[in-house]
């Protein structure tokens, strides 16, 4: 039963917040971790407002640095956003796409 009312949850979180989870970091930490769904939540808000102070809340530092700040940074065309990323690989990866040294990939 309580497994079952933790799933009514998670749905009703995902399907009826869809607006709100998608501009709200807040909602965000309502996505219980069970679910393996608060870092890409993170990541679609980060993405819908072009924020990358939000991708700090993503605790996975791949979907972080690779799929988080670099797509703000390349959707912003703003190189300042490469220097919050923490993976000297990932950094460069950043830089490379925007000095168009290197094509750039949507995430997943």
């Amino acid at each position: 039963m309580k497994t079952l009312v933790l799933i009514i949850l998670v749905f009703s979180v995902l399907l009826f917040g869809c607006t709100q989870i998608k501009t709200d970091p807040k909602a965000c930490e309502k996505v219980p971790p069970e679910y393996s769904q608060k870092n890409q939540c993170y990541r679609e808000v980060a993405k819908n407002l072009k924020d990358p102070s939000v991708c700090a809340n993503i605790d996975d530092q791949v979907l972080r640095d690779y799929w988080c700040y670099r797509e703000i940074a390349y959707d912003t065309n703003n190189s300042a956003v490469c220097n919050q990323i923490t993976d000297s690989d990932a950094k460069q990866s950043c830089l490379n796409v925007l000095s168009g040294k290197q094509p750039f990939e949507r995430g997943r």
